[in-house]
């Protein structure tokens, strides 16, 4: 089982078969699993212009990645544009924006039924109120 590590103004860590490794990026989600990029904090290679961290791609358990990157739970298994809605409005709260300048239209058929358009509104909705009581929890500290 991986073990959350959390340090500030650095890429998400995670404890992963015994080393501490960086999240690069993550891929496809399947079966509780999340595929991983990850950097090792403490193994190196050395080359002709310093030490470069080992690289690895493996298979993470969903639960502890969407901790380590501070998602909400079953973010892994969105579909992958709305996960980008949401990460847009952790963004643009970071930003400065307003919660009424979403960039996401509430587009109707010309029959009137609706469209995908408001998942995307309320993906990034609460993204933007994600970030929004991160912000609060940290000014209470």
């Amino acid at each position: 089982m991986s073990k959350i590590k959390k340090e500030s103004m650095e890429l998400p860590t995670i404890e992963h078969e015994g080393d501490t490794w960086r999240i690069l990026n993550t891929g496809a989600f399947r079966d509780g699993c999340v595929i991983c990029h990850l950097a090792s904090t403490t193994r190196y290679r050395k080359q002709r212009n310093g030490d470069n961290p080992i690289h690895m791609t493996d298979l993470i358990d969903a639960e502890a990645v969407e901790q380590a990157l501070n998602r909400p739970r079953g973010f892994f298994s969105w579909n992958r544009s709305l996960q980008g809605a949401f990460m847009r409005g952790e963004r643009d709260q970071r930003d400065g924006a307003e919660i009424v300048d979403c960039p996401y239209a509430d587009k109707r058929k010309k029959d009137g039924r609706l469209t995908w358009s408001r998942a995307y509104r309320a993906a990034w909705r609460d993204g933007f109120q994600h970030a929004e009581s991160e912000t609060n929890t940290e000014n209470r500290r």
